[in-house]
């Protein structure tokens, strides 16, 4: 990854980052996909999502769960495939209490846009 930075003198950016952060986590090398996550410095819900799934299918429920919560913080809007990533890992770690929280979050974003959606009729 450095060397890839210093020898095209620029930063990795946004599109091949994700793309290495889902190629790292399919073969479980996870601690590269953290580095090249922890390194990028624009990160959009693409690659929290990758990040997200990465480390939710390398059994790293725990630590998806949290990235999903600084998403959230940093104002990163997750799309419905974050949802699936963060709750596959809440499942796998048995986590019911903030699965519950997850899905009450998606049926009352659901419910608000289906609603504003009747009223501006």
């Amino acid at each position: 990854i450095l060397k890839y930075e210093t020898e095209n003198q620029e930063p990795i950016n946004l599109f091949l980052g994700t793309s290495l952060i889902d190629f790292f986590s399919y073969f479980s090398d996870i601690e590269t996909a953290k580095l090249v996550f922890n390194n990028l410095s624009e990160k959009n819900y693409l690659t929290y999502t990758a990040m997200i799934n990465g480390l939710a299918e390398n059994k790293n429920e725990k630590e998806a769960f949290e990235l999903f919560i600084l998403m959230k913080k940093m104002k990163i809007i997750p799309n419905a495939v974050t949802y699936i990533s963060v709750l596959k890992a809440l499942i796998n770690s048995n986590d019911k209490f903030n699965f519950d929280n997850i899905c009450n979050e998606i049926w009352s974003t659901k419910t608000a846009n289906t609603t504003s959606d009747h009223n501006d009729n």
